[in-house]
């Protein structure tokens, strides 16, 4: 085992078949919570990712959500109402923000 970061998969290089692109214009159920799981994973908190969310949505945050639980339900109602190429604007805008706050350069690769 090493301690890389890199998963099993990754350092011995399986990998599984290609899969045939079946949509091409929408953002699915998987993207949209894939996209909410990376900003957790990155360290931005329910508050952090409303901020991002609203902030490329253009939207106010509810000013009535101020717990995390809260917070975290408007996050999710703000992705599942998005617009499908909204999602990946957010997704964006999130890896930009995971590459600012990366003085070590092990949380973001090109």
């Amino acid at each position: 085992m090493t301690n890389d970061g890199s998963s099993f998969s990754e350092r011995h290089g399986f990998q599984g078949p290609e899969i045939e692109i079946r949509v091409r214009e929408d953002a699915p159920e998987e993207i949209r919570a894939g996209v909410i799981m990376l900003g957790y994973a990155a360290g931005l908190g329910p508050s952090g990712m409303r901020d991002l969310v609203c902030e490329v949505l253009l939207r106010r945050p509810d000013p009535n959500n101020w717990s995390p639980g809260n917070i975290e339900n408007e996050v999710h109602r703000l992705i599942d109402d998005a617009p499908w190429y909204k999602i990946y604007d957010i997704a964006e805008r999130l890896h930009r923000e995971i590459i600012r706050d990366d003085y070590s350069g092990t949380k973001a690769t090109d």
